[in-house]
């Protein structure tokens, strides 16, 4: 029996089906083309080589995860749920064959935490092929890289565009630049389905399933331009640090981990015959080490102009113009990362941009007073550093082991010495967390709040 297997009579049933397909008896209808929305003319910019049906099975199959993870609330005590989905699509015959539902509820399971019970049904009406787009990428393509806004994505991109040819697959909003050109130019140029909740509720913000949906549209993406590698862009704080440094009941976060990534592989290899495999070229770096190495190729003006923040603009819009919260996990380790490669950024960068001694008063003078989810932020985004930077300590080290042989196993590296590239990488971090609170007022929140020593 496979550990993330749905088995259970609790199972919440959800079917995502054709409207014209009756959901079972007490199952939720999540109904392909209304919850489920596929953007025909953002599918023609993946299948301009021509219709393949079940690729953009895996896309409905991914929104379906999606939509399970957002509606339905996580218990109170634990973490899994249970899920039994059935999917309508157009050949269940290679759906249903062990080793693609095998391979689909491992990945599902591992990624959420979840246990997932997938069967498959005819789709009574068929998607419309997207019309073909002839778009040029050239003789050849080595490698797609998701790409957003983002410090990572750039940094990353610009460091691996001097080895190989790259092929963006946009996995958040185009600038504008992009926005001028038409569809047919652009390859890849959005994820190409969105979930709608019944009456818009999402009751669920743990949100891992978004782990899938990037690797299955990269997958994609891979397979339809003839790639052989996918590159990860996170460096080894973000791919690895959310299974470290875990709080309370949670489950580890594995969406850009290893170890969902080999299961990611194993789905597509056992739809297709073979897959791109992921590739972490940043993997033992830190996000400083990364983007001081790109800051020598592009310069540090062109990566400061990304974006980090995990805040919308209604939590963080001042004077008309969307900034970045400064206090957020993913914002802190900008910070600490921008300072460690000696790259300066703009005053009005960040909403609580001043390291005072209370998060109130680091903001604009006219700043109404943050709330207790910014101020959770704050505290949570400080303790997630610091608790990296602890991690090679004595005490850690039996987690430590744990967790590197998990990466080793699935990167098919020496245990040893992968338990030697974890310490590296985390002592790394220590040294560049030390280094950016020193910078900071000795009685700034920062400090007040963390607890490894200086």
């Amino acid at each position: 029996m496979k550990i993330y297997a749905a088995t259970d009579g609790n199972a919440r049933l959800v079917d995502a089906v054709d409207v014209a397909q009756p959901p079972r008896p007490g199952a939720i209808s999540a109904v392909i083309g209304q919850h489920l929305k596929l953007s025909t003319q953002d599918l023609a910019t993946y299948f301009f080589a021509g219709w393949k049906p079940d690729l953009a099975d895996l896309l409905v199959i991914a929104a379906a995860i999606e939509f399970c993870d957002f509606l339905v609330r996580r218990p109170s005590w634990g973490w899994a749920r249970s899920f039994d989905v059935r999917v309508a699509v157009h050949s269940p015959e290679l759906w249903e064959r062990p080793d693609v539902v095998d391979a689909l509820e491992d990945a599902a399971g591992h990624l959420t935490g979840d246990l997932w019970r997938f069967s498959f049904v005819k789709r009574l009406m068929p998607l419309t092929a997207p019309k073909e787009r002839m778009l040029d990428l050239g003789d050849r393509v080595d490698a797609v890289i998701p790409y957003s806004n983002g410090l990572d994505s750039r940094a990353v991109a610009a460091l691996t565009a001097t080895e190989s040819k790259l092929v963006r697959v946009r996995l958040g909003s185009a600038p504008e630049e992009e926005r001028r050109y038409s569809a047919s130019r652009i390859p890849f140029k959005a994820v190409p389905f969105k979930v709608k909740l019944p009456r818009g509720r999402r009751n669920e913000s743990s949100a891992r399933s978004r782990g899938f949906k990037f690797a299955a549209v990269t997958s994609i993406a891979a397979h339809l331009a003839g790639a052989k590698q996918i590159i990860v862009t996170e460096s080894g704080q973000g791919a690895l640090g959310p299974t470290l440094a875990v709080t309370g009941q949670s489950y580890p976060d594995y969406r850009v981990h290893p170890t969902f990534m080999v299961r990611m592989e194993r789905l597509v290899a056992a739809l297709y015959g073979e897959a791109a495999t992921f590739h972490f070229p940043r993997l033992w770096s830190t996000k400083g080490q990364t983007v001081l190495a790109a800051s020598l190729l592009v310069g540090g003006a062109h990566l400061a102009d990304t974006r980090s923040c995990w805040q919308q603009a209604r939590q963080v819009g001042y004077k008309e113009k969307w900034r970045q919260c400064g206090v957020c996990a993913a914002c802190m380790l900008r910070r600490m990362s921008m300072h460690a490669a000696s790259i300066p950024e703009d005053a009005d960068t960040y909403l609580y941009a001043d390291a005072a001694s209370d998060l109130a008063t680091s903001g604009p003078n006219d700043l109404p007073p943050p709330s207790s989810a910014m101020r959770a932020y704050a505290i949570a985004g400080v303790l997630h550093l610091d608790h990296l930077a602890e991690m090679t300590l004595a005490l850690h080290r039996p987690t430590l082991r744990r967790a590197a042989m998990q990466t080793a196993e699935a990167m098919g590296m020496d245990r040893d010495a992968v338990v030697d590239r974890y310490h590296e990488v985390l002592s790394q971090h220590a040294e560049e967390w030390r280094a950016y609170r020193r910078s900071l007022p000795i009685d700034s929140f920062v400090n007040a709040i963390a607890q490894a020593p200086l």
